[in-house]
């Protein structure tokens, strides 16, 4: 009928609407709630311009995840701070599980090195422009397989990606990732000691 083709059209278009992670945020809420509860609106979410507290691995299901800005190089615009202090059992902070999904404009960091954890691993396509994977007690970006878990990177982009002050490799990528296209990478004094710390022998790690 008329009637439930318009209703099917609406719910497509509600579900295809941006969420704004500060609408979600309630009295109350953490900022992981709110994150959450907007992955859960939509497939489009986006952030503001300031720094968010996210205290799990953030695993997308094809989202397009969009910051405020596209200066990768500054410490203005969309960060994403990972505060977990247990090792997870898959112990990546942001993954891309199912379906093509995006990031764009954020930088992804570490709050302290309490557990080991790396920055972003694509498990299916993914296209990431603008990002920073930086200060990460394990590698800062990986398109590779670093454990058992098979990879599905093919396709994906990768568009002026800085990985920097990880304790591992900036950026790792090998045998999974083919037809992969990177643009511009940055990866600088990795292989870290310590925290932001900038470690004595340059290029090692990059």
């Amino acid at each position: 009928s008329i009637e439930k083709l318009l209703r099917d059209d609406f719910e497509q278009y509600i579900a295809a609407a941006p969420a704004y992670v500060d609408y979600y945020k309630k009295q109350g809420m953490t900022d992981t709630q709110a994150i959450d509860a907007a992955m859960a609106a939509s497939k489009h979410v986006v952030f503001s311009a300031r720094k968010y507290t996210y205290t799990k691995p953030l695993i997308s299901v094809g989202h397009t995840l969009e910051g405020a800005v596209g200066e990768t190089f500054s410490t203005t615009g969309t960060t994403i701070e990972f505060d977990v202090a247990v090792t997870p059992a898959i112990p990546f902070a942001y993954r891309n599980i199912t379906s093509k999904g995006a990031v764009r404009n954020i930088r992804f960091i570490q709050k302290s090195w309490l557990c080991e954890l790396n920055g972003g691993r694509i498990d299916r396509k993914l296209s990431l422009t603008d990002c920073d994977f930086s200060y990460f007690n394990g590698y800062g970006f990986v398109l590779e397989s670093v454990d058992t878990e098979p990879r599905g990177c093919y396709a994906s982009s990768l568009v002026n990606l800085t990985c920097d002050y990880n304790a591992k490799h900036g950026l790792v990528f090998g045998g999974s990732a083919n037809a992969v296209t990177v643009v511009n990478p940055v990866c600088r004094w990795n292989g870290s000691p310590a925290y932001g710390v900038q470690p004595s022998v340059a290029d090692v790690w990059d």
